[in-house]
């Protein structure tokens, strides 16, 4: 089993590589949204934060790649987002 298959749950999964985690794609296609939401966007990290309404997980987007992040590793890389 590859280490993607052991990242969050199936519905994120898929709502990464569809795309149809993002309101505006899903709207278009006439499709419900799909896990992750958007939680929080950093700047400073070039980075955008999204947790998984199912499962919990914590996904970090960037320019070049989508991946989940430990919560530790989220309230470092977004602490705005966790100070408030």
């Amino acid at each position: 089993m590859s280490e993607w298959m052991k990242t969050g749950c199936a519905d994120c999964r898929n709502g990464v590589l569809s795309g149809m985690y993002s309101p505006e794609a899903a709207a278009l296609q006439g499709v419900q949204v799909l896990p992750p939401a958007f939680v929080y966007s950093s700047i400073a990290a070039h980075a955008r934060l999204y947790r998984c309404q199912n499962c919990g997980a914590w996904w970090e987007f960037n320019e070049r790649e989508a991946h989940v992040i430990a919560e530790n590793e989220a309230k470092m890389t977004f602490a705005d987002y966790f100070d408030t």
